[in-house]
């Protein structure tokens, strides 16, 4: 299949092992859509949970939607802050 491209570099791998842990397939490339592989908006939620427990990264829900590969999403995650208002990089800062 052509979506089985392995992932390249620490962040990819990252991204991949959360993917792996919330799909139901046991084989994911990076190139894979999110929701062709049985993601619904559920567990895009999960997604953005672990990108920022695992990673100490915070996007939207939405990112996903916008970006369904862990290849889109993890050029996502390495851009600085732009106009498009992306905290990608920022730590997520507890209020409490």
């Amino acid at each position: 299949q052509e979506c089985l491209v392995a992932p390249q570099g620490e962040l990819e791998q990252s991204l991949h092992q959360i993917w792996l842990s919330l799909l139901p397939c046991e084989q994911l490339g990076v190139t894979c859509n999110f929701f062709a592989r049985g993601g619904h908006s559920l567990l895009a939620t999960q997604v953005v949970t672990q990108i920022r427990q695992q990673l100490n990264r915070e996007i939207a829900v939405k990112h996903l939607f916008e970006y369904p590969t862990i290849r889109g999403l993890s050029a996502l995650l390495k851009e600085p802050l732009n106009d498009k208002g992306y905290s990608a990089i920022e730590p997520v800062v507890d209020a409490h």
